[in-house]
């Protein structure tokens, strides 16, 4: 069994069309393994919610500065 750091991602922004598919691009790109994923469009709101539990391999050695920076063009992309 190899090690892997797990971790959290929850993402709210206004409601917008290939979102989920963005994200999920980012962990594929970043071989992260995605464990579960949730989401949820609020209609009244028109926003939109995203929570991802996802694994990255390296062991413990891995922080959280690389999946914030390979998130952070998302994040500004689709910042309200």
């Amino acid at each position: 069994m190899s090690d892997h750091t797990e971790h959290i991602l929850t993402f709210a922004c206004p409601e917008k069309l290939g979102i989920v598919h963005s994200i999920t691009e980012v962990l594929v790109q970043q071989r992260q393994e995605i464990i579960d994923l949730k989401q949820f469009g609020d209609r009244n709101s028109q926003r939109f919610f995203l929570r991802v539990h996802f694994a990255c391999e390296g062991g413990s050695a891995v922080s959280t500065q690389a999946p914030r920076e390979a998130f952070a063009p998302l994040a500004e992309q689709y910042r309200a």
